[in-house]
């Protein structure tokens, strides 16, 4: 048996949706029910497998899964999986010095942020075609037409400030007890999707800034992972950046030869999932 039918002995049907590691599934969260951020690869770490949920941040291999859900003992769990007696249980295979801290939950409607997301993409992408000012900046930078359309770039052309429930966020208040607001400024749209779906959106600010203001905004909500520019073919050598915009630059004059990824910042670390993928790159460029 291994992580998939043990998994599916809990009542779940994970689906799969790629080849990282040996094969790669997704099922809702039997943590917080999180639709389709639960994953799992059923041939990582020997058999043990492990899967991960980018939504609440539990982890853990085939025996913890065993432990956690369907109430097993140790040798119980091991037994199910086909380990026998002379499996050596390493505490460091449920866990990875390099995957990123967990950071506090504020999505209280998946579903909602998703439909937000998806539509506030759709309007910067229609109102990009329409703007001279969001055109001039990427073409500036060297973007082609069929790169832009690709990855679905469009153009803030107003800062807006939505309330957090139509993002299906949390409700908070700040520092001086006033309701905080999803904060839209004014810039280039840069969404990152998985799939088709809307996983974080980067808006890169126009116009002249202050020495402490931030250049990139994430929109609240937005997952944490890193941003893989791809083609179909995943073996080929990854190369790290920093921003989306030079990602996907990268992935337009070389895309057939390497696999750009965007770290977003230079100082992050990878989350759980990301830190597998890693894991599996023939080379890494930095």
């Amino acid at each position: 048996m291994d992580l998939i039918e043990l998994v599916s002995l809990y009542g779940l049907a994970p689906k799969r949706k790629g080849s990282t590691r040996g094969g790669e599934f997704s099922s809702p969260c039997p943590s917080c029910g999180g639709t389709d951020r639960f994953i799992l690869h059923p041939k990582a770490y020997e058999g043990k497998g492990a899967y991960f949920c980018r939504q609440c941040g539990i982890k853990g291999d085939g025996i913890q899964f065993g432990r956690d859900f369907l109430s097993y003992s140790f040798n119980q769990a091991k037994k199910q999986l086909g380990l026998g007696e002379t499996f050596s249980f390493e505490s460091s295979n449920c866990s990875s010095v390099a995957a990123r801290p967990q950071i506090k939950l504020q999505i209280i409607d998946q579903q909602k942020w998703t439909k937000k997301a998806g539509a506030f993409v759709e309007y910067a992408a229609h109102r990009l075609c329409s703007s001279q000012e969001g055109l001039t900046d990427l073409k500036r930078r060297g973007f082609q037409d069929h790169t832009i359309n690709h990855w679905s770039l469009g153009f803030n052309a107003t800062e807006r400030f939505d309330g957090r429930d139509q993002w299906g966020l949390v409700h908070e208040l700040n520092a001086n007890g006033n309701s905080k607001t999803v904060w839209l400024p004014k810039g280039i749209v840069i969404p990152f999707k998985e799939n088709g779906v809307v996983q974080k959106i980067r808006i890169r600010r126009l116009g002249p800034l202050k020495e402490q203001e931030r250049k990139y905004i994430v929109v609240s909500g937005s997952s944490n992972c890193f941003s893989w520019y791809r083609n179909q073919l995943l073996d080929l050598p990854i190369v790290l950046v920093e921003s989306d915009l030079d990602a996907m630059l990268l992935w337009q004059e070389a895309g057939d030869f390497c696999l750009p990824l965007a770290l977003g910042s230079c100082s992050v670390r990878p989350n759980q999932e990301d830190h597998f993928r890693l894991r599996t790159a023939s080379k890494i460029l930095y």
